[in-house]
């Protein structure tokens, strides 16, 4: 099982607590990590990092945990293309 720290931010990019568990995926150390957190206040985000004993810890991802809608800079979607015509041909009726 690889090792995992789990560093909590609050909404301005601060730490807030740091916690290190192992797991099989980044998102199994979340879990154990937020189990062991305090309920949240404000928003949070989680950075998870790698750790490893030659090298430093290596930065694998960041969940972002809030009420936020979280749709900041997310383009409004697209209308969808118009559908293709078709390739059926109608033959002339037999008389």
């Amino acid at each position: 099982m690889a090792r995992f720290e789990v560093v909590r931010r609050d909404g301005h990019g601060r730490p807030r607590g740091t916690f290190v568990a192992q797991g099989l995926e980044p998102y199994d150390a979340l879990l154990a990590a937020q189990s062991r957190f305090p309920a949240r206040v404000e928003p949070v985000t989680y950075d998870v990092y790698r750790v490893r004993r030659l090298l430093r810890r290596r930065y694998m991802v960041t969940y972002v945990d809030g009420s936020g809608d979280g749709l900041a800079g997310v383009r409004e979607p697209r209308r969808p293309h118009p559908d293709l015509p078709g390739l059926e041909a109608e033959a002339p009726l037999p008389d």
